[in-house]
This record gives C-alpha cells, structure tokens and sequence, in this order.
C-alpha cells in the first residue's frame, strides 16, 4: 500500500475530495485524531456528515443531495448476488445506467453492494438500515447491522424480498438510508475500579478492508448457497400438493366405482325393507279381508237364526220382534 501523503496544515479547509487516493490520504491522517473533537459523541447531524466527509473521506463520492437530517441515502452497484432454489447461483453485473436494473425473485435473499465506498475513522460507527418505502413494499433488511469503525470499503447488503412477486431496483435508486455516530474513542475513566484496556486499542482489521461481495459471502458462508427458508418451505409445500393432486386424480376412477358400490348398496338396502314392509302390509290387508268375509258368514247365521226365533215367537205370542242392525249397517 502506498505511503498517505503529508498532511498540509490547512488539511480541515480542503474540499471534498476527487479521487479515491485522495479520499484514502484524508483517511489515514485522521484515523485515529479527530478534526472536530469538540463536537459531542452522539449521531451526527447532516451538517456534521457534510464537514467529516469533505476532511476525512468519511463518503466517497459524497453528493450533498442525498443528504437527510441525520441520514445520507445510498444506493446500489457492482454485483448482486443470489441463489436459486436449486443452489445455482446468480451473479448480475449493476450498472449505473437507466437501462440496468435488479431483480429480486419472490421469496428470496440477494446481496448488494453500496454505490459509495466508506471510510470510517476510529471514533465513527455507522448503522444502515432500508428505505421506508421498500419496507411498505414487502422488502426486509437485516435488523440496522451496525458497522465498526475503522472500516473501510463498499457494504454488502442483503435485501429480502418478502412477497409472492418479483421486485424490480432501478438502477440509481437509493435504497438504504446510513446514519454516523460519533463514540466515545480515546476517553477513558478515572473513577476508582475502571479498568483500561490491556492492548492499545482494538483497530479494525487492516485485512478485513476492502473485501469484495464474493470474498464476505465466502467468508460468511464457505460458498455455500444462501438462500430463504420461506422459499425452501414454499417449494418443498409445492411438492406435497403436487404429490396429494396426483394421488387424488389417480384415486378419482376407483374411489368413483367406492362410491356407485356405496350408494348402490345403500340404496338396495333401503328398497328391501320398503318391500319387506309392503309385504307385511299387503298380507295384513288380505288376513282382513278373509275375516271379513268370516264375520259375514257367522253373521248371516245369526241373523237367520233371529229370524227363525223370531217366527216362532211371534206364532206364540202375536209380538213382532225387530232385530238389532248388522254389523256392516252400524
């Protein structure tokens, strides 16, 4: 690495740096001394993001329009990476240019890189965190990472597309809003049972800057695919409906047959004991019928022997009897 240049005694008058090498000079001469210790450890305001970007290269390339009031905008470029459900990955070249665009798949994770690269000084830490208007949309960050100081580099940021349809990131949308807060570097307690640091100070490993997204990813991950398990959950619940339907349409012709057996059967069941009954009725009504004509019989028996009595005592006594009505006449 190339020697930084001597810091000149106007070094907190110079404008915004042009360059990368310029912005890495700046960064070495204020690594670890503050141009602005008077300000007090908290998170910075705009102006403050303004004045430590110009002087230490805190944002490079800073663009003053993307400023919040404590936040600066950012959004994406180099590559995007992703994995399908499969564990082929996708590595998409980000242009800064109206024709280029990410796509990220429903129910997946792609990791993006910052369209600025990051200086942080040892008394600087930031947190990123998504743009409110891509959370509404179904679009999820990882909970406000927060980033040591020293860091130096481009952030890799892995976007989580939540819903069930594709989402497009133009190129040149800012995605992520960053926020700075100052620590409390350097300072130290005198109060009696506070202990210092028995090293000078734990830096930010010098090896750990400038990593690109395939070196995090390979550190993080071992080259293994990254995916989403609602992804891996949704396929794996497309596959078992697939199995179920298939069952289903096979099932369809015996389980048909099952149900003319079922029916059939129901239905032969309920018309023998329809029958049975009607059996039992039409041989009730004929047992009847033959009483009847039965009781008709002794009837007519008895009503000629009345009639015969009758005779008889109206002969002896000139009384003339009249006898009851019939069974069929009451």
């Amino acid at each position: 690495m190339a020697k930084a240049a001597r810091r000149p005694a106007n070094a907190c008058r110079l404008s915004f740096p042009t360059k990368p090498a310029d912005a890495e000079d700046r960064a070495d001469w204020w690594e670890s001394e503050d141009p602005f210790d008077d300000i007090f450890p908290s998170m910075l305001t705009a102006e403050q993001i303004t004045n430590y970007a110009r002087v230490t290269g805190l944002i490079f390339q800073f663009d003053e329009k993307f400023l919040k009031g404590a936040t600066y905008e950012v959004g994406i470029s180099g590559d995007a990476f992703s994995w399908n459900g499969d564990g082929t990955k996708n590595i998409l070249p980000v242009q800064n240019s109206k024709q280029n665009e990410v796509i990220l798949a429903p129910n997946s994770i792609t990791f993006v890189e910052t369209d600025v690269e990051f200086r942080l000084p040892n008394y600087i830490a930031v947190r990123f965190n998504l743009h409110i208007k891509l959370v509404h949309r179904g679009l999820l960050l990882g909970t406000g990472p927060i980033v040591d100081p020293g860091f130096r580099g481009k952030l890799l940021i892995p976007l989580h597309n939540l819903t069930s349809s594709p989402y497009t990131i133009a190129s040149g949308e800012k995605i992520v809003w960053i926020e700075f807060s100052k620590t409390l570097f350097g300072q130290t307690s005198k109060k009696d049972g506070y202990e210092l640091e028995k090293d000078d100070f734990r830096v930010f490993p010098k090896n750990k800057r400038w990593l690109s997204a395939a070196e995090y990813l390979q550190k993080a991950n071992g080259g293994n695919p990254i995916v989403s398990s609602i992804s891996g959950f949704i396929s794996k619940t497309d596959k078992k409906v697939t199995s179920t339907q298939n069952w289903v349409r096979g099932l369809g012709f015996f389980a048909f047959i099952g149900l003319i057996f079922t029916f059939g059967g129901a239905l032969y069941g309920s018309w023998s004991i329809y029958n049975n009954a009607l059996s039992i009725l039409n041989a009730d009504k004929d047992e009847r019928a033959k009483l009847m004509v039965r009781l008709e019989r002794i009837e007519n028996c008895a009503r000629r022997d009345l009639k015969s009595v009758q005779e008889r005592l109206d002969c002896q006594e000139g009384v003339e009897f009249t006898p009851p009505p019939s069974a069929t006449q009451r």
